[in-house]
C-alpha cells in the first residue's frame, strides 16, 4: 500500500474510532487494496516480460542477427510497444480505481462521523431519552431477578414440604410399629386357643420335618434333635449365605440357591420336607433379621398361615368387644 493511501486510511480511521460502523469502512478499503495489488502484479509481470525480451536481444552474439532483430523491431515495434502500452493502461486503470475507492471510503467515513456526531448531540440535548432506552433493560433485569427469587422460594418450600412429609411418614411408621409390638406382646402371653392370631418366631427352624425324616422313636429322637440344632446353627451363621439373584418379571430378586452343597446334601439325606423347612427358615431370617441372624417375633394369622395385618387384628378385637358392650348396656 502506498504511503499516501496509508496516511489517508489512518486519518479516516481515527475519525471513525468509537463507532461500530468503522468495520464496514475497513472492509471497503481492504477490498480496494486487494484490487490494487492485483493490478500491480499484472503490471510487474508485463514489465518482466519486456525486460526479458530486451535481455535476449542484448545477449545475442551475432551482430547480424541483432541488426535484423533491431530492424525487425523498427519495422514492427508492436512487440515492445504493446507491452508498454498495456503497462501504461494498467497504471492508469489502477490510479482511476484508487481514486474512486478513496473517494468512496472518504464519503463513507464522513457519513459515519456525521451519524456519530448526531447521536452524541441527541444524547447531550435529551439525556432523558437515553435513560428511557435503558429503562426496559433495567426492568427486564429486575423481572429476571424476581423470577429467580420466586423459583428459589418455590424450591425451598418444596424441600420443606418433602421434609415434613418424610417426618410425618416416619412418625406414622413408628406409631404403627409400636402398636404392632403391643399386639405381639399381648398375643405372646395370651393362653386362649380360640384366638385366630398368635406370634411366630421368624427364622426359627421347625423340628417336625426332622423327626419325621428320622422316623423318630425313643432311640433316635435325640439324634433328630441334634440334626435340627445343627441346621439351626447353620441358619444363624452369617458366613453362610446360600442365596442368588435371578430375574423375575424383569426385576432382580434374591432367592435360595438350590445348588448349594449343604442344601443338596440335606435334601439327599433327610428328604424334601426337611429341605423345605430349612429353606423357609433361611428366607425368613434373610427378610426379618439378616444382620443379627437370630429369630424375631411376628404377628401371625394362625388360621391362614400368613403375616397378620393390624387391620385384621383390630377388626377381630372390635367384633369381640361389641357384644360385651351391649351386654353391659342391657344390665
Amino acid at each position: 500500500m502506498c504511503p499516501e493511501c496509508q496516511g489517508k486510511f489512518e486519518e479516516y480511521m481515527e475519525l471513525a474510532i468509537g463507532n461500530l460502523n468503522a468495520m464496514m469502512a475497513t472492509k471497503i478499503f481492504n477490498d480496494f487494496s486487494k484490487e490494487y495489488e492485483v493490478m500491480l502484479k499484472r503490471a510487474k509481470l508485463l514489465e518482466s516480460r519486456s525486460s526479458m525480451l530486451r535481455m535476449s536481444i542484448m545477449n545475442n552474439n551475432n551482430k547480424n542477427d541483432e541488426k535484423e532483430m533491431v530492424s525487425g523491431l523498427k519495422a514492427d515495434p508492436l512487440g515492445c510497444k504493446e507491452l508498454r502500452n498495456e503497462i501504461k493502461l494498467l497504471k492508469e486503470e489502477s490510479n482511476t480505481i484508487k481514486k474512486r475507492k478513496v473517494q468512496e471510503l472518504k464519503h463513507k467515513l464522513e457519513e459515519i462521523e456525521n451519524q456519530h456526531k448526531k447521536k452524541n448531540k441527541k444524547v447531550n440535548e435529551n439525556p432523558s431519552e437515553s435513560e428511557e432506552e435503558n429503562e426496559p433493560e433495567a426492568e427486564q433485569e429486575e423481572e429476571n431477578e424476581e423470577e429467580e427469587e420466586e423459583e428459589e422460594e418455590e424450591a425451598e418450600a418444596e424441600k420443606e414440604l418433602m421434609e415434613a412429609l418424610i417426618a410425618n411418614e416416619k412418625k406414622s411408621k413408628d406409631e404403627l410399629n409400636e402398636v404392632r409390638r403391643l399386639f405381639i406382646n399381648h398375643f405372646k402371653n395370651a393362653s386362649t386357643s380360640s384366638c385366630p392370631f398368635g406370634v411366630k418366631r421368624m427364622g426359627e427352624l421347625d423340628s417336625e420335618p426332622f423327626t419325621e425324616a428320622m422316623k423318630c422313636s425313643k432311640d433316635n429322637h435325640y439324634e433328630a434333635m441334634q440334626k435340627c440344632t445343627l441346621w439351626s446353627k447353620y441358619i444363624r451363621d452369617p458366613h453362610w449365605h446360600p442365596f442368588k439373584f435371578v430375574k423375575i418379571r424383569g426385576k432382580l430378586t434374591e432367592v435360595v440357591d438350590g445348588e448349594d452343597k449343604k442344601l443338596k446334601g440335606l435334601k439327599k439325606e433327610l428328604g424334601e420336607k426337611a429341605y423345605e423347612a430349612v429353606k423357609t427358615a433361611l428366607i425368613e431370617m434373610n427378610e426379618y433379621n439378616p444382620s443379627g441372624r437370630f429369630p424375631v417375633h411376628e404377628l401371625w394369622n394362625l388360621e391362614e398361615d400368613r403375616k397378620a395385618t393390624l387391620k385384621d387384628v383390630v377388626e377381630y378385637m372390635l367384633d369381640g368387644w361389641t357384644p360385651n358392650k351391649r351386654l353391659r348396656r342391657r344390665k
